[in-house]
This record gives C-alpha cells, structure tokens and sequence, in this order.
C-alpha cells in the first residue's frame, strides 16, 4: 500500500512540471540562467596609464568596476598636463566625479575621457578652449654683442653751384659712434659754408638693455607732425627701434591653428606656398618670419598622419614695418633743457613722451606729447594698413589753443596703378613765425599751413606715368 501510494505521488509531480517546462524557449532559459550566474565585479584600484593627444604623460590611480570608473586624483592629472592647458581649474573639475559611467565622459568645449580597463589606459582629448597656444618666441634673441671696441664713421657733403656766379653752397655732415659691447658714444654735427659755422646735433653716451635704448648728453626730441624737433641736453629711454623693429618674427600677425593630431601643415599666400612643416596636436603658433610683405589671405592646408584627413581654412594676414609689432608696443621719454650748442636754458625745460599701441592686424594708435613750462602739444594719431590701402590721421593740439589735422591716404592696386592723398590744415593759431636764431627758445609750432595733394601713378611696361596736383595756403600765401 505505502509502496503503490509512493509511485502515485512521483507521477503527479512530473505532470505538473512538464506543462512549465514545455512552455519555455531555449532563448528564454538561456537568459535566466545567465542572469543567474551572473556576478558584479568589485571596485578595484590600480594603475593606469594616463594619454594625452596620443602621447603619454605619466601613470594615475583610477578605481573601477564593470559599469564605472573614476581619478583618484584629477590635481595630479592637472599637474601632469599643466604645460598643454589654459584653464587648470576648468580641467580639474571635469575630471572630478564620483564615477564615470560606462568608462566615458563628453563635455562640449572642455574635452572627452574614456577609460580602458582592459588595457589600463585612460585617455583624454581637451578642446581648443582650454589648450595654451604653443607661442613662438617672438622676442629678441639675447644677443651677446661683440666685445671688441668698434669705431663707425658717416661722412657726406652736399654742395650746388649758382651758375650766376654766386659760387658754391655746400654742407659738410659727419656721424660717428664708437662702440664697446652694450655701450657707445655718437658724435653728430653739420659746417655749412652757406652760414659759415658748425652745428653740433648729437654728443651722447648710450647703452642697450634688452629692447630698451638710455641715453643721456645733447639730444633731439622727436619732432610732431605739427610741432619741430627741439634740441635738448637730457636723458632719454625708449624702445630700441633700430634693432627690435627690424624682427621679422614681430612684425607680422599671430598665426594660431588647432591641430587635432600630428599634421602637416601647408600655408599659401596669393596661391604660393610659404611654409611647410610638421605640428604636434596643439592649439600651435606658425612661423610666419619668411613670409611675404603686404596684407593678404591665407590658405592653410593641415594634413593628420594618422588618417590623411586634410582640412583647409583661410585667414587674413598682415606683416608690415608700417605698424609696431604685436604686444610690443613703442614708447619714448625725454626730459631736458632746450640747448644752444653746448649752452642749456635752465629756465626752459623740455619733455616729451610717445606711445604707439597695435590694436590688431590693421589698426595702430597712439599719442604723443611735447612741452614745456608755457606751452604744451598733444596729438593722438591712428593709423590702418589693410590690403593695398593705407590711413594715417593725426590731431594736433595745445593748451593755448592751437588746433591742426592731417590726414594721408594711399590705395595700391594691379591694374589702376596707385592713388596717393595727403591734407595737412591748421585750425587755429600756429601764428607764430619760426624761430631761426635762439634755439635755447621752446618753440616748435609749425607754420599756419592749408595744404591739399594728389598724385596718381600707372606704370605701362618700362614707362611711368604720373600725374600730381598741389593746393597750398600757407601764412595767407596760396599756390596751386
């Protein structure tokens, strides 16, 4: 009985369990049994290597687990990457989180980090936003100067014969600058027989600072457009520009382009190539010292090793001498006593300041100033260089009322030649006449001047042609 009440009870457990069997796919058991055994790895914490722009830059401590990641320390990552990143702050907070979900991380205009465990690696690419621009040295070269003493000498004559028999006028011009590293002494006079004396201009003791000129002994202040130069015995400290603006390496516009990767890199100007060359990744700063004169686009061709992507962009470019450097702006001081020769006029002291600032590619401004104890001048000026044009506009005036404006224009074309416009007009005062005998008298005003000129020139194979007209109206005398 117990045995017959034992089969009957395993033969209803198999028809009860056959049916839920039956109703199962292969598919469907075989999820279950994976979900089953299926086991969630724990944190681990190890090294990584850390890459950046596909180079590697050190080794972080990063904890993962099969979902997620994270940087132990994203002020270590900043250090290691300090010399490629503008923004540190902005860095470190986008590689500060509690974790990384499925090993990645994108952040427009900051930059992308993904993890892989399975190599520990972790790699990162930042934006342009946040990358420093890899600059050139744009700066003089330290020279060390010749120790040697050297002796310089400029001699020249200029001489008329008045064929009426009045004989000859001539002027005898010297300059000479003995030098000794650093340091030089300049001597620099005139004898005219017109006149029959000896005009001593310049006798100074200078030295050379970096892209800085001091001097001190008998000095000319710079003279205005609207003001004469004045002679002086002072002091004077400025920009050296006899050697700091003939850099190349200053005188044309930055340059800067994004290289997602190691690129070549090819720059035409007007459909000619004037640069070749490798870039790392980098926000990086071209060469641009061999390139030509003049205002123009760029095309510039960037080429990735990697993958043969070419992409090309286009620029506007200026180099000129017409326009100071960038971020090296001019400047001049002086400070003095008006002089006769070698006798100063204590009673009249002279300064005079300039400053000269390019604001970008094509515009320059700046101010300058000349005076004394009963008269001072100032007069801002810009200046624009943009393609074949060039503006140069100027504003004179000074605390007894003298007002004057002068304005240049010239455009430069291929096929209709060159067109040149200049106005110099005083509005007020300049009344008095030039001062021709006491030179140790402060008096720089110009004449009263009204002056209008135009000039056009065309060249036609080996003949020029130009034609100039003339409006003038000085001290209430016109021409034309």
């Amino acid at each position: 009985m117990q045995k017959a009440l034992f089969i009957f009870i395993c033969c209803l457990s198999i028809f009860s369990i056959a049916p839920f069997a039956h109703a199962q796919t292969p598919e469907a058991l075989e999820k279950a049994f994976s979900e089953d055994i299926k086991i969630a790895l724990p944190p681990t914490t190890t090294v990584f290597d850390l890459f950046f722009a596909e180079k590697h830059y050190g080794e972080v401590l990063v904890t993962y687990t099969d979902v997620w990641a994270k940087i132990h320390d994203p002020q270590g990552v900043v250090d290691l990457l300090r010399e490629e990143i503008s923004a540190p702050d902005v860095v470190e907070a986008f590689l500060t989180e509690e974790n990384f979900p499925n090993f990645k991380k994108v952040t427009p205009s900051v930059g992308t980090v993904v993890f892989k465990p399975e190599k520990f690696q972790v790699e990162i690419q930042l934006e342009p936003e946040v990358l420093k621009v890899k600059e050139l040295n744009r700066t003089l070269q330290a020279l060390d100067p010749n120790k040697q003493p050297k002796l310089v000498n400029n001699f020249s004559v200029v001489t008329t014969n008045q064929l009426e028999g009045g004989g000859f006028d001539g002027t005898f011009s010297h300059r000479n600058a003995f030098s000794l590293g650093r340091n030089r002494l300049e001597l620099a006079g005139n004898y005219s027989d017109t006149r029959n004396d000896y005009d001593l201009t310049r006798l100074l003791a200078a030295h050379e600072e970096d892209d800085t000129l001091w001097q001190a002994g008998l000095l000319s202040t710079r003279g205005l457009e609207f003001a004469r130069s004045q002679q002086i015995l002072g002091i004077s400290a400025g920009t050296n520009i006899n050697t700091f603006f003939n850099d190349d390496a200053v005188t044309g516009d930055i340059v800067s382009l994004f290289v997602p990767s190691r690129s070549r890199v090819r720059v035409f100007a007007n459909e000619r190539l004037v640069h070749t060359g490798i870039l790392d990744f980098g926000l990086q700063q071209l060469d641009t010292r061999h390139y030509p004169q003049g205002s123009y686009t760029l095309r510039i061709e960037l080429t990735e090793q990697s993958s043969g992507k070419t992409t090309t962009q286009t620029q506007f470019f200026t180099k000129t001498n017409r326009l100071v450097p960038f971020n090296k702006p001019e400047w001049l001081v002086q400070l003095g006593f008006a002089r006769n020769e070698l006798n100063p006029n204590t009673s009249e002291p002279i300064w005079q300041g300039l400053y000269r600032k390019r604001l970008n590619s094509q515009i320059e401004v700046g101010t300058s100033i000349l005076g004394s104890t009963d008269l001072t001048i100032i007069e801002p000026q810009a200046r624009l260089f943009w393609k074949g044009v060039e503006l140069r506009a100027n504003y004179s005036v000074s605390d007894k009322g003298d007002t004057a404006v002068s304005a240049f224009g010239q455009l430069l074309t291929d096929t209709y030649g060159a067109l040149t416009l200049q106005l110099r007009r005083t509005l007020s005062g300049h009344n008095t006449p030039i001062q021709t005998t006491n030179s140790d008298v402060f008096d720089p005003l110009s004449q009263s001047i009204d002056l209008f000129s135009a000039q056009w020139t065309r060249t036609f194979g080996r003949i020029q042609l130009t034609l100039q007209g003339v409006r003038s109206d000085t001290n209430n005398r016109s021409s034309f």
